[in-house]
């Protein structure tokens, strides 16, 4: 089930995952699996998605209204304000606040 019905953006990566980025979170459909990511259980830094672009690599970057994050596949990374700040914790790297925005894609806003 989707996070939400407003959707803002929808990549696939070069292995096939699907990933939707929605008004309230962002989903991941692999095969059969589909799995909702949020502020509240990866680390994201907002569950608003504004944009999602996956590359060759096999990077995906997620832009929220509050932060740009980073996936490889196994670690989440988030940056505020062109500063990196990370923080382990359980399963996920989870990103510490931070007030400036920064987003990927469309609605760009650059930090003066």
């Amino acid at each position: 089930m989707l996070p939400d019905q407003q959707v803002n953006s929808i990549a696939i990566d070069k292995q096939g995952i699907k990933w939707i980025g929605t008004a309230n979170g962002l989903l991941r459909i692999s095969g059969d699996t589909w799995t909702v990511y949020n502020d509240q259980n990866s680390g994201l830094p907002s569950s608003f998605i504004l944009s999602i672009a996956a590359q060759d690599n096999g990077l995906v970057w997620i832009g929220t209204n509050k932060g740009l994050a980073k996936f490889n596949g196994t670690t989440l990374v988030c940056y505020y304000n062109y500063k990196l700040y990370i923080a382990r914790s359980a399963n996920y790297e989870s990103c510490s606040r931070y007030a400036k925005q920064t987003h990927l894609g469309r609605n760009t806003k650059r930090d003066s």
